[in-house]
C-alpha cells in the first residue's frame, strides 16, 4: 500500500509521517557520531610530533569491525585503570617483540619506520620489558609511542601489551587545534 501525502489527508498521518522523518534523522546522526566521531584528547606527549599535547583527535570505532589492526596504525584503546590511551601499533599477534640497543626488532628482523612515517622514529632508550623477548599472544598487539623518550607503552607493565578487545578504534582526524587539523596517517 502507497500512502501518498496531500492536504486531504488526516492531519494524524501527516503528524506521523513528519515523526518518521526525524527519527530516521536523529538515527543517523547518532550512527555517525557513534561510529567516526569518537572524540579522544591526548594528554601526554608520547606521541609526539605528530600528536601533541591535549589535541583533540576523532576515532573511527568502525575501523575494525570487518578488518584487523594492522601495523602502524595510531589507535585508541583503554589500559587496565580504564584510562584511554593514543599509541601506533607495533607488534602483531603470534609476533616475536625484543628492544636491545634501542633499536626495535620483530621475529628478529629491525623495524623500519620510514615507510610510514616519513623518518626513523626515534630509538627507545629505554627496553622496559622488551629487553627480553615479548611473545604476542593471538589477541595481543605491542604499541610504542612515536616520541619513544616519553612515551609509558608495552615496553612497561603498566600498558603491557594491548588486548584486541581492548581496542576502541583507529584514529583519523585532527580537529584541535583548528590550526592542526587534519588526517593523521
Amino acid at each position: 500500500m502507497n500512502i501518498k501525502l496531500n492536504k486531504t489527508q488526516p492531519l494524524f498521518i501527516k503528524i506521523l509521517d513528519f515523526m518518521v522523518h526525524i527519527s530516521l534523522a536523529i538515527c543517523t546522526a547518532w550512527f555517525i557520531a557513534y561510529s567516526f566521531a569518537y572524540k579522544v584528547t591526548n594528554t601526554g606527549q608520547s606521541m609526539l610530533p605528530l600528536i601533541g599535547v591535549n589535541e583533540g583527535v576523532l576515532v573511527n570505532r568502525l575501523a575494525y569491525v570487518f578488518d584487523k589492526p594492522e601495523r602502524f596504525d595510531i589507535i585508541a584503546f583503554k589500559s587496565s585503570e580504564n584510562d584511554v590511551n593514543v599509541k601506533r601499533i607495533i607488534g602483531l599477534p603470534g609476533e616475536t617483540v625484543v628492544i636491545l640497543e634501542g633499536i626495535v626488532y620483530i621475529n628478529g628482523n629491525p623495524l623500519d619506520t620510514s615507510d610510514v612515517t616519513g623518518k626513523d622514529l626515534e630509538k627507545a632508550a629505554l627496553e622496559g620489558i622488551a629487553s627480553a623477548p615479548v611473545i604476542l599472544k593471538d589477541d595481543e598487539y605491542f604499541v610504542l609511542g612515536d616520541n619513544r623518550e616519553s612515551s609509558e607503552d608495552s615496553r612497561f607493565s603498566k600498558i603491557g601489551n594491548v588486548k584486541r578487545k581492548l581496542i576502541i578504534g583507529k584514529l583519523w582526524l585532527r580537529i584541535i587545534p583548528l590550526k592542526r587539523i587534519g588526517y593523521l596517517y
